[in-house]
């Protein structure tokens, strides 16, 4: 959705030269330079704007050349001045030439921080091999930017795949506003031992509010066969969920769950982790 930060300026001077070709002449960039005024000091868009959003309210006179306001270009955002708050460029140019650059408030009234998803669960079961890595899990989306997925920067020193217990990843997500997210995120390395049934999630990720009631047992999708996929009957095993989480205060927590066959035989296990009030901005 937002415009590409570029040099409005170097672009309309372009422009201008431009139209002075195809007039056959050259600029004069004489006479009074245009005027944009404003009736308002700042706007208030959504973050899904069209650009006729932008433009209300702007009007461009030029002594020489009367209104010229349908002349007006839509320049780029600065980053944010607070969260959801940004300043915009805008220019015009007159028929000698002259050019006139103004700047106004812009407040995205429904705008929210950028946020993180997981794709799968970051339970990984022990192992040698990188290739589950949990950069390729997370996905980055912002209401401005839309996906900013490749723009997640993880950082987790110590976390060891051979080796089984919890670490903590570092995330990182900033958009192109310059509002950042930083969170904490715990990544459990299973004992391969345990393997035979996969627990199925909802989401491996979800955020919910703070004082809210968060059920664990309604992000059970299934329980299923490791190796041929099919969902396993009730019957066929006992779920066991322990809940870490504590709705009261802000924070990241987790619950767990753990699937056993009757024979005790085969075995699953997984991790949700549960983002509670401002977290991250």
């Amino acid at each position: 959705m937002k415009l590409i930060k570029i040099g409005l300026l170097g672009l309309l001077v372009l422009l201008a030269a431009y139209q002075a070709i195809t007039d056959k002449r050259t600029p004069k960039n004489s006479g009074n330079a245009p005027v944009i005024s404003s009736d308002v000091d700042e706007i208030k868009i959504r973050c899904k704007y069209k650009e006729e959003d932008l433009l209300q309210g702007l009007t461009a006179y030029d002594i020489e050349d009367g209104y010229i306001t349908d002349k007006i270009l839509v320049g780029s955002f600065s980053d944010f001045t607070e969260r959801g708050v940004s300043s915009l460029e805008y220019a015009v140019y007159d028929s000698d030439g002259n050019i006139a650059v103004f700047n106004r408030k812009v407040v995205f009234r429904d705008y929210v921080p950028p946020k993180v998803t997981m794709s799968v669960p970051w339970a990984f079961r022990a192992t040698d091999n990188y290739y589950n890595y949990p950069t390729l899990s997370l996905v980055g989306s912002d209401m401005l930017d839309g996906d900013v997925s490749k723009h997640i920067l993880i950082t987790c020193d110590d976390l060891d795949y051979g080796k089984p217990g919890k670490y903590t990843a570092s995330v990182r997500l900033k958009n192109s506003f310059g509002d950042e997210v930083n969170m904490d995120l715990p990544i459990h390395i299973l004992d391969p031992g345990q393997s035979g049934l996969t627990i199925e999630l909802k989401a491996p990720l979800v955020y919910v509010k703070k004082g809210a009631e968060i059920l664990p047992e309604q992000y059970v999708v299934a329980v299923k066969n490791e190796y041929t996929g099919e969902i396993i009957p009730d019957t066929g095993y006992e779920l066991t969920i322990q809940s870490f989480v504590d709705t009261t205060k802000d924070g990241i927590y987790e619950i767990q769950f753990t699937a056993v066959s009757p024979d005790q035989v085969q075995r699953g296990e997984t991790w949700m982790t549960v983002a509670v009030g401002n977290i991250g901005g």
